[in-house]
């Protein structure tokens, strides 16, 4: 595997077409592109202690008030966790010990309250936990200090994704359509809305019919208060959203395995021919980066993989799911978030009840601080810090 560094010195409009006067001008596309290059076939055995010096276990408090199916996301903003689980269409908050603090679960068709969760944010420059609701076509902000109904934002665009880089607009991953899934004139992918949801202010990423997925992971990701990372399905780069900018950052080289560059201009028919006839490595999302790494995720050959880059040290490591814990033994669960020097993973109470169960080796500190665990508990959040 090998990394080189390519001079973007002109307009990318062959990444982007967008309307925004702004993000059209070539001097904002001066900048240096990171290509990695990854071989899908080659797949490493990872070990946990190859990146991660300690682990910390906070299991998350369990009670009739705060009980959870699942972690569809994460968000750990400042000394808190903020957890949504769509099946109960609910944003918990815990302390970073893990006591509950409050929940958000507003389900209805009245003022402040929403279908279902799509997704969820944390908007720094209002101190506001934002639910979108893709059903209703609405965003509804909720103060964070005491969980009141401030507003609902109405956006007339079908979105799986939004995220905030800037204190007046949103960025929304959209289906390219309209509400009947039907293309219109803002067939894109990638939105940009004022903060009222009156405005567009740039679109990006010409979208095709069925060319858009939505049941896979997320593709808009908060990197700090002003940057995310973006992908769209049939695209080979990830791309930072840096304030009000979009612009190339990474360009993913998987060699023979690459997507044909015009493929999502196909019929629909001739893209499942195409796939059905290759192994394609594809559609990049789930992003966590920090100053020192880049995580990210990729569809092979009907899996899930995991890339780990280290920036500073040139290294790529590329790996399966599940990473194999030669620190403590319990298996981990998926990584759910970065943060600095930390990486956060969840891990289902049954999972640690049976490991605890039924391996003799289990570490006497892990019985004292899990041992009391059932599989009816809520789940366990686990900080590994990088190495």
């Amino acid at each position: 595997m090998k990394i080189k560094y390519i001079l973007v010195v002109s307009i990318i409009s062959t990444f982007i077409s967008c309307n925004n006067d702004r993000t059209q001008h070539k001097d904002n596309f001066k900048k240096n592109i990171t290509s990695i290059r990854i071989d899908p076939d080659k797949i490493a055995n990872l070990y946990l202690s190859e990146i991660i010096d300690s682990l910390k276990y906070i299991p998350l408090e369990t009670s009739q008030n705060c009980y959870l199916a699942n972690i569809d996301k994460l968000i750990w903003y400042k000394d808190n966790f903020f957890v949504l689980d769509k099946s109960i269409k609910t944003v918990f908050c815990f302390s970073q010990n893990g006591k509950f603090l409050y929940k958000i679960r507003r389900v209805g068709k009245g003022p402040g309250e929403y279908i279902g969760i799509s997704d969820f944010l944390i908007n720094p420059f209002k101190n506001t936990l934002e639910i979108l609701d893709r059903n209703s076509r609405k965003i509804l902000c909720y103060s964070i200090s005491n969980q009141e109904f401030m507003k609902d934002i109405k956006i007339n665009h079908t979105v799986k994704d939004f995220i905030i880089t800037n204190p007046s607009s949103y960025f929304l991953y959209t289906m390219g359509t309209d509400f009947f899934g039907k293309m219109n004139d803002l067939n894109y992918n990638l939105l940009q809305i004022d903060s009222y949801g009156v405005k567009l202010l740039g679109k990006y990423f010409e979208a095709y019919e069925g060319s858009t997925i939505f049941g896979y992971s997320s593709m808009l990701s908060r990197v700090n208060d002003t940057t995310a990372l973006f992908s769209c399905f049939y695209n080979d780069t990830i791309y930072e959203i840096n304030k009000n900018m979009v612009y190339p950052k990474y360009s993913i080289d998987f060699g023979k395995k690459m997507l044909p560059v015009n493929i999502a201009k196909l019929g629909v028919d001739q893209r499942i021919e195409a796939f059905n006839n290759n192994s394609y490595a594809c559609h990049l999302n789930t992003f966590f980066e920090t100053d020192e790494i880049l995580y990210f995720q990729y569809q092979f050959e009907n899996n899930t993989k995991k890339v780990l880059y280290y920036k500073n040290r040139n290294k790529i490591l590329n790996f399966n799911y599940i990473i194999n814990n030669d620190i403590d033994g319990i298996p981990l669960g998926e990584v759910k978030t970065v943060n600095g020097n930390n990486m956060l993973f969840s891990l289902s109470a049954l999972r640690v009840e049976r490991f605890i169960q039924n391996d003799e080796r289990v570490d006497s500190n892990i019985k004292y601080l899990l041992g009391n665990i059932n599989s009816s508990n809520n789940p366990i959040l686990v900080i590994g810090k990088l190495k």
